[in-house]
């Protein structure tokens, strides 16, 4: 630990003999000697590396710009020595060559002030946000619940900010087409991504994925929670999860989900195990063709996610055994929860939620999360989730964050737990 102008700085993952701290009363020649210098912005901090020499600089304004310049100031090469300087701060400046004392020092006061000035240039940006086009990416087929939702904030987005709002639907691999396609834009706040829970089930599920979704893509808001219930065809006898699991372990008859690998299919699986049940998954290719076999009784059970159930349940066609999640449901207040029941892993939620790529600076998401926020917590918002049975959200990117993390864990245990594998 080393105190700079009576601030700590730590050192991570040092090695021996490789380093000294930058900053005052600290020369830098040893650190910088013959080797490379990364420094990079992370969330109004700062990282200095050469080599597995990590000195991890924080706050941004009070303690690293100052250690910088005392850097550039008391570099202590003797001689003309080959130096790299490399500066990431959005995009990489590299200077390779040799160099003196002073044009190394001159060099990086260069960088210096134009990190001075990239805070300025991110809230300036923020100002002007949006002046044009924002391109809403939905990675499923038009008429879902996730693209009901993204065609909602878009109008009323559209008309709050004057700027035209588009929607693009992007389906394929089970949304990870479209996933990719925003983790790989321009980190400017254009292009937006309206994802499900598949954005953080599939790492647990499928071995290889194009993008990372802590890495690649930034959080914003999670827009609304899509509960699932365990329902059956009011053909059928089955009036409690009891009777279903008794039946269940007969081995005679079949539970639909729509599709392999999806939350309905891990809530199948993760009750089959837990509850030692005998049947046969059945997947269909979205909740709309399941639907229709549960009306005509061709399968016993399944997991369905509330807005495709929801007008069925009312009509009194299908019957609600359960709903998944922490707590019961504001419409199905009488249901109880799988964990009520005596069956627990069925706490995590399918959602739908608002990402942009990684970089996008961070008074531009704050501005999107803000406003979007401001839409879903609206009469009109609520009224208009609600419709299709989606449970508003709207929080903070920082809360949103810290309930992906959570849910990625969650649904890991699940995976793991159920042995579900994606294609």
């Amino acid at each position: 630990m080393y105190s700079a102008g009576g601030r700590r700085l730590r050192l991570i993952r040092p090695t021996a003999g490789c380093y000294k701290i930058a900053c005052r009363g600290h020369p830098a020649g040893d650190f910088l000697r013959n080797g490379m210098v990364s420094i990079i912005h992370r969330k109004n901090a700062a990282v200095i590396a050469r080599g597995d020499a990590i000195a991890r600089i924080a706050p941004f304004r009070s303690v690293f710009l100052p250690c910088m310049k005392a850097l550039a100031r008391s570099l202590v090469c003797a001689d003309s020595c080959p130096c790299q300087v490399t500066f990431r701060w959005g995009e990489t400046m590299t200077i390779a060559s040799t160099m003196t004392r002073r044009a190394l020092a001159l060099t990086m006061l260069g960088a210096v002030g134009a990190a001075m000035a990239m805070p300025a240039r991110a809230q300036d940006a923020a100002q002007s946000y949006p002046d044009k086009r924002i391109n809403f990416v939905v990675p499923y087929a038009p008429g879902g619940a996730t693209d009901v939702a993204a065609r909602l904030l878009a109008q009323k987005l559209q008309e709050s900010w004057k700027q035209t709002i588009t929607v693009e639907n992007k389906p394929g691999a089970g949304g990870v087409i479209g996933n990719d396609f925003v983790a790989k834009a321009a980190p400017d706040g254009y292009t937006v991504l309206i994802a499900i829970t598949q954005i953080i089930q599939a790492p647990s599920l499928m071995s290889k994925l194009p993008y990372d979704v802590f890495k690649d893509l930034a959080p914003v808001t999670q827009i609304a929670i899509s509960p699932i219930v365990l329902v059956v065809p009011d053909a059928q006898p089955i009036k409690s999860v009891k009777e279903l699991v008794e039946l269940g372990k007969t081995g005679k008859f079949q539970y639909g989900t729509f599709g392999n690998a999806t939350t309905s299919h891990l809530y199948g699986e993760l009750l089959k195990k837990n509850a030692g049940l005998d049947w046969t998954h059945v997947p269909y290719r979205g909740a709309a063709p399941l639907l229709n076999d549960l009306l005509g009784n061709q399968v016993t059970a399944s997991f369905l996610d509330f807005t495709t159930a929801g007008p069925q349940l009312e009509a009194g066609k299908i019957r609600p055994l359960a709903v998944g999640g922490e707590k019961r449901k504001a419409k199905l207040p009488n249901v109880q929860t799988m964990a009520e029941l005596g069956y627990p892993g069925f706490e995590a939620e399918g959602w739908i939620a608002v990402f942009v790529p990684a970089g996008t600076p961070k008074p531009i998401v704050n501005k999107l999360s803000a406003e979007l926020g401001r839409i879903i917590n609206s009469p009109e918002g609520v009224a208009g989730l609600q419709a299709v049975n989606l449970v508003p959200v709207g929080d903070s990117a920082e809360s949103f964050e810290k309930t992906l993390k959570r849910d990625f864990e969650r649904w890991a245990t699940v995976a793991k737990t159920a042995g579900v594998k994606g294609e």
